[in-house]
């Protein structure tokens, strides 16, 4: 009994000790198990993620030259947004759950402004982020979203250092972003920045000579052109180059230079009688070469179609000018009865657009009784018609009064008077003065001029 109760004692401590351990090793064996599933799940990633992070970066390229710009873009903007979710060096942390005492006590802003550093704009080379932002650019400036473009441009910039005749390209790109945007300025801005990182290239001179010719810096588009020309030697496509040259020059005052362009412009393109009366007109009036004027207005006079009643009618007065300087009386006066000719037409045309508008004002004014008897919608739209077409008749009226006083009609009276006084019509020269009178022009002189011929003709010399 006693023996049985030693061995029953014993294995009940086996027992006890047996469970002790097992429930040691279910101890140790739970928190194993979950390690294990935690490492599983941080070493495993999740196919979303791998979706953002690979996909993007395998198909916008191929997106983008399919012509699929917004999914192309969507796609650099998922991989842009998973790379810059990583990179905290840049970032502030949130302070919003700090109190404001504490706040006060972390940040000095004294200390912050005196111990300020200056970074650089270049802040990294990335190589990934770099072409990430240019092909977002790319791709915005096809969906003409041009301030977002413009703003990846920059971002491009941020993470590569520009490279002499190779990178003028971006710069070029950004140009072509601001010209469809219409801000010129920034253009020419761009444009000259691609121009100083490759000089060599010589398209961007002609891009630059063409974007500087309506602004203020008229030496510098010459400067562009010219260099562009001399480039191209004889192989030049487009002869307007040298009309725009010698209108630039003209501006500044380089009336030689202007002449000289003129006639390489002219030697492309012989048939262009609007260049030959502004070379004749030039020479008249600026350089004083009477041959070339001459010639060139015969030339005008040849090509310039029968409406083109202003120049046609200058070019005769001018010439009139030069045969009267040269004492060539009688050819003056057949030159100047000619430019008369032209201002007769031009008066005409006045008198005929002076009954249309006479007419079309009666019309109104029966229209405007009709409406004030009886309000009808059909009769006031008819009243506002005829009142656009008046409109337009008095502005087209006025254009043709301003052609006719530009053609000195009382000068060019006193001009022929002068040539018939000398050659000794003395009836004619006093007709001449009398119409001077009647235009308003040198009314004074004419009287007296009058006065003197009828002394002479009365005294018989």
């Amino acid at each position: 009994m006693g023996l049985d109760e030693a061995d029953s004692s014993k294995y009940m401590r086996d027992n006890r000790g047996e469970k002790k351990n097992v429930r040691s090793r279910h101890a140790l064996a739970v928190p194993v198990c979950i390690a294990l599933a935690v490492m599983t799940v941080l070493l495993i990633p999740l196919p979303e993620a791998r979706l953002d992070a690979q996909e993007p970066l395998a198909d916008y390229v191929a997106l983008y030259s399919k012509g699929d710009y917004a999914n192309a873009y969507e796609a650099i903007r998922k991989r842009l947004l998973a790379i810059y979710d990583t990179r905290v060096e840049n970032r502030r942390v949130p302070t919003d759950f700090i109190t404001a005492k504490k706040l006060e006590e972390r940040v000095n802003i004294n200390d912050l402004f005196r111990n300020r550093v200056a970074e650089g704009f270049f802040i990294e080379r990335n190589i990934e982020l770099y072409t990430l932002h240019l092909d977002a650019a790319r791709c915005l400036f096809r969906l003409e979203r041009l301030d977002e473009s413009l703003n990846h441009y920059g971002q491009s910039l941020r993470f590569k250092e520009l490279e002499p005749e190779k990178d003028d390209v971006i710069l070029l790109e950004i140009a072509d972003v601001y010209k469809k945007r219409g801000d010129n300025g920034a253009y020419a801005r761009a444009l000259e920045a691609a121009y100083s990182l490759n000089p060599r290239n010589h398209e961007y001179s002609l891009r630059l000579g063409t974007a500087l010719y309506r602004t203020a810096e008229k030496k510098r588009a010459i400067f562009h052109l010219e260099r562009y020309l001399q480039w191209k030697g004889d192989r030049v496509e487009d002869p307007g180059l040298y009309l725009m040259i010698g209108n630039l020059n003209e501006d500044i005052g380089r009336y030689l230079e202007t002449v000289r362009y003129y006639r390489e412009y002219l030697a492309a393109k012989p048939g262009d009688g609007y260049i030959h009366f502004a070379l004749g007109h030039l020479a008249f009036t600026r350089t004083g070469d009477f041959n070339l004027a001459r010639r060139s207005f015969d030339r005008a006079l040849e090509l310039l179609p029968e409406g083109e009643i202003f120049r046609r009618s200058k070019a005769y007065e001018y010439t009139a000018d030069m045969a009267m300087k040269d004492l060539d009386f009688e050819k003056a006066i057949r030159l100047f009865g000619e430019t008369i000719v032209f201002q007769d037409r031009i008066k005409k045309l006045l008198e005929e657009k002076d009954r249309e508008i006479e007419k079309l004002s009666s019309d109104i004014r029966g229209v405007k009784t009709s409406l004030m008897k009886k309000p009808d919608f059909d009769t006031y739209n008819q009243y506002e018609f005829f009142l656009e077409e008046e409109s337009r008749l008095r502005l087209e009226r006025r254009e043709r009064l301003y052609s006719y006083s530009k053609l000195n009609a009382g000068r060019v009276r006193w001009n022929i008077a002068e040539c018939s006084e000398r050659l000794g019509r003395l009836d004619d020269a006093m007709r001449y003065y009398r119409e001077c009178i009647a235009f308003d022009y040198n009314s004074s002189r004419a009287r007296d001029r009058i006065v003197k011929i009828q002394l002479k003709i009365s005294r018989g010399y």
